[in-house]
């Protein structure tokens, strides 16, 4: 049974996490950066396993995941497959950050190489065709957050520390936030003190939504914020529990190690309403907890000062997923697993 329940690492490049599994196709809810790209026909998402790391596909209606690639006669395993090239932009040293981005019919690819600070946002047709060039973000920073919702993408960079030469020297852990306009363009930096953490977490009353940590520590408390239609932040909630929680609904989930018990917070009005308890397995101790835009709780266990496992808990179901394969999202009302070669594989609930 503990094998079933020590879960395996989420594969993607996530520090806490690149799409909702909300409906996206009115633009009415927010893609996060770091998610799985859940859209409404599959899952996009990024192999790395061999010579030709490739960009693929999970069709829900058919239950396969393919290369996304449109070459006839192609055996997706040289550098003129579509998937391949979709893998990068412009050097191969410039790679996919995270996994491709589903919103409304528009699949977004952010690209980066992070120790030369170049990073790009490109934008294609859901087939990975027609690719271009939407935005080219600021030299010598990294995106640390990003935030698709309505018609704008918002992105927080970390700049680094350079020489009078220009050379990199270490992240300089001082965060911006921006408003980029899909439609026409325009970029505008949102107003704030300096902040050691800025995050997009989702949407809260059809409002872009932001944590930050305004201390000097990174054990600082987080606040949440919204973002007005000026683009200046009002602050929600100036104890935000949970800050590796993303807002679903227009709540949280908070975990209290003490009781091992899972909370739903509304961050507006504080209340905090038991949603269940997990009873965690003998001997193990929790390092830390991360709850995803599509209501999946990661709980990361430790025993013997190691990181051994994560539980995994659908809070929509109240329960936990049991797999021995690492979980890798909830979508199309089922579960799906990464297999050792990175594909996918559906698992019901």
């Amino acid at each position: 049974m503990l094998k079933k329940l020590l879960l395996g690492i989420v594969s993607v490049c996530v520090v806490c996490a690149c799409s909702s599994h909300d409906d996206v196709s009115s633009g009415t809810k927010a893609a996060i950066f770091a998610f799985p790209g859940v859209g409404e026909e599959g899952i996009y998402h990024n192999v790395r396993t061999t010579q030709y790391p490739s960009v693929y596909f999970y069709d829900f209606k058919n239950d396969i995941d393919v290369p996304l690639c449109s070459k006839v006669n192609c055996n997706h395993d040289n550098a003129d497959c579509d998937a391949f090239k979709l893998s990068y932009y412009k050097d191969k040293e410039i790679a996919l950050s995270c996994d491709p981005i589903p919103f409304g019919d528009t699949l977004y690819l952010i690209y980066e190489e992070p120790s030369f600070g170049i990073a790009y946002l490109c934008s294609s047709k859901l087939d990975g065709s027609e690719r271009k060039e939407v935005l080219k973000f600021a030299k010598n920073s990294i995106i640390e957050s990003a935030m698709f919702f309505q018609d704008s993408f918002y992105y927080t960079l970390n700049t680094f520390e350079v020489d009078e030469k220009g050379n990199q020297l270490q992240y300089a852990y001082n965060y911006s936030s921006y408003v980029f306009n899909l439609k026409d363009g325009s970029s505008q930096k949102i107003p704030g003190k300096k902040a050691i953490a800025n995050r997009f977490t989702g949407t809260l009353q059809d409002k872009a939504a932001i944590m930050r940590i305004d201390g000097k520590q990174k054990n600082s408390v987080g606040a949440l914020y919204t973002l007005e239609k000026d683009n200046k932040l009002k602050l929600i909630e100036d104890t935000y529990k949970q800050k590796n929680s993303f807002l679903v609904e227009d709540h949280y989930y908070d975990f209290d190690t003490k009781t091992s018990t899972i909370y739903t917070i509304d961050p507006v009005t504080h209340k905090a309403d038991k949603l269940m308890q997990v009873k965690l397995p003998k001997g193990y101790q929790v390092g830390s907890v991360n709850t995803t835009s599509f209501a999946m709780m990661e709980i990361r266990l430790i025993k013997d000062k190691r990181y051994t496992g994560s539980l995994w808990i659908d809070l929509d179901e109240k329960t936990v997923v049991e797999t021995k394969k690492p979980f890798y999202v909830k979508a199309d009302q089922g579960y799906f697993v990464q297999n050792e070669d990175q594909t996918l594989t559906r698992i019901k609930k």
